[in-house]
């Protein structure tokens, strides 16, 4: 009985260190959180951009009518539709085509590029 006792003594001893070094860290922890204050930036809030609704409805449903279905196998199998999608993209957005760089990768996908203002980043 005695081995018993001291086993159970050794585990509660445990236990309570393994309780204490919670205790421990959950205090430490809400330490930092109430003594460090908030490196939040302040920022103004961007106006919401103003959006036709109809227009995009409109783009929307001439895009989901291309089939663009791609195929391992036959990669050329809806090239049309692939092609007719590319074609709506650059017809639907002239301003952003008109600023970004466009790479076409593996004849019917499209890459595109656009440069921020800074160049360093």
């Amino acid at each position: 009985m005695s081995l018993m006792r001291r086993l159970i003594k050794i585990i509660r001893n445990i236990l309570l260190i393994a309780i204490a070094a919670i205790i421990i860290l959950a205090a430490v922890l809400a330490f930092n959180v109430v003594s460090h204050g908030s490196r939040q930036m302040q920022v103004a809030a961007v106006p919401r951009a103003a959006v036709d609704a109809q227009a995009a409805a409109t783009r929307l449903a001439e895009a989901i009518r291309f089939k663009t279905i791609s195929s391992y196998e036959k990669p050329d199998q809806h090239a049309e539709a692939l092609r007719g999608m590319q074609a709506h993209i650059e017809k639907s957005f002239p301003a952003f085509h008109a600023a970004a760089k466009r790479e076409i990768v593996a004849d019917y996908s499209l890459l595109y590029s656009w440069e921020g203002s800074d160049p360093n980043t």
